[in-house]
């Protein structure tokens, strides 16, 4: 499925929020990775921050249990050519870091 949401790296410039019992504020996304009508990219890009603190939660639960299966796999491997590394579990990492301001 094709996403209509703007691809690639994106500079967010501007971050005015006002904090109560609502968020609200302004801010654009540039992207050197755009292509497609600005309508339904803006509402895909709505979507995807609305869903962002869902999508946090699944990929950070999602990544615990992956890890799960990779130790308890290896432990059952007698032969380390075969063990599964966990480069996928530690790039998750990095981009839950970066989720959260770290990176």
């Amino acid at each position: 499925m094709e996403t209509k949401f703007t691809k690639g790296e994106w500079l967010v410039k501007g971050s005015s929020m006002s904090m109560g019992s609502s968020y609200r504020g302004s801010f654009s996304i540039e992207s050197s990775g755009f292509s497609g009508d600005v309508s339904d990219a803006n509402e895909a890009n709505k979507a995807l921050i609305k869903a962002a603190p869902k999508i946090y939660e699944a990929l950070e639960k999602a990544n615990e249990e992956l890890a799960f299966v990779i130790d308890r796999y290896n432990k059952k491997i007698k032969d380390p050519a075969n063990f599964i590394d966990a480069e996928t579990c530690h790039i998750n990492q990095l981009l839950l870091a970066k989720a959260r301001g770290e990176l």
